[in-house]
């Protein structure tokens, strides 16, 4: 049997809970049975047995008394559960927690998944007031600090399709010349330094996480720096302690069989 013919299996039912896995995670928010159905162009009896099939084995879930569908974090920590993900986890997590510390700030770990960037580890800061993102956060990598780094520090056939991506969605508002060059200094720097898109006062600062003799890129290490009377560093001064974290993180990453 060929390549090709293969490729030519179907099995509907399995494709109609991927869509509705994919129409949840694209809309994120909860969606009725029904909306979802309009979604996807199916009708109801169509989905209702994908539906109870996925909430009895956890990956959605309803709120009391709702009929609004949501995904769980049940596909995240099957995710979480891989070797290399979790040798990442085993090696940065020790490193961010001592970052936080020394910094007086949080700290995350975000990998690309698509055109997004997702948060897959965060250490929050010691002092009593702080920022943090939640683990599953995701943005896009065009729109966010991390986006900027993973962006920055992929090799040219792996983000060339994305470039071409975000000019189709964003039309004129988004310049593949102009933000190569932009990617192109944040390499040359190190580091990520922009203000937040997603909150005002928050500047995120990031650096890349690295794999191998070619250095592709694994994951960010951000941190959303939050300045105020009590802060014992300047943004800038965050600098040399966050590069070094990530050296180390890639060092130990990729000792134990990175990604």
């Amino acid at each position: 049997m060929t390549e090709d013919n293969k490729r030519t299996y179907k099995a509907p039912a399995l494709e109609k809970g991927l869509e509705i896995l994919e129409i949840l995670a694209a809309e994120r928010r909860p969606m009725s049975m029904s909306a979802i159905a309009t979604s996807l162009g199916r009708s109801k009896n169509e989905i209702f047995r994908m539906l109870s099939v996925l909430e009895q084995k956890g990956y959605l879930e309803r709120r009391e008394g709702s009929e609004q569908f949501h995904i769980t974090n049940h596909l995240f920590d099957l995710g979480m559960q891989v070797p290399p993900v979790s040798t990442l986890l085993e090696a940065a997590l020790p490193k961010m927690r001592r970052l936080a510390e020394r910094l007086g700030q949080s700290c995350h770990l975000a990998v690309p998944s698509s055109d997004q960037m997702v948060v897959i580890a965060r250490v929050e800061s010691p002092g009593a007031i702080g920022f943090s993102v939640r683990v599953g956060y995701r943005r896009s990598l065009a729109d966010s600090g991390s986006g900027k780094v993973l962006l920055a520090w992929m090799s040219p056939e792996r983000r060339a399709p994305l470039m071409e991506y975000f000019a189709e969605r964003l039309g004129p508002a988004f310049n593949p010349e102009v933000w190569e060059y932009e990617l192109k200094a944040f390499r040359a720097r190190g580091h990520v330094e922009v203000q937040s898109t997603a909150t005002v006062g928050i500047i995120d600062v990031g650096a890349p996480i690295l794999q191998g003799e070619d250095g592709e890129i694994l994951a960010s290490l951000t941190i959303p720096y939050l300045g105020g009377p009590s802060t014992p560093y300047g943004v800038r001064d965050t600098v040399p302690f966050l590069t070094e974290t990530a050296a180390e993180i890639s060092r130990l990453a990729g000792a134990h069989g990175g990604f």
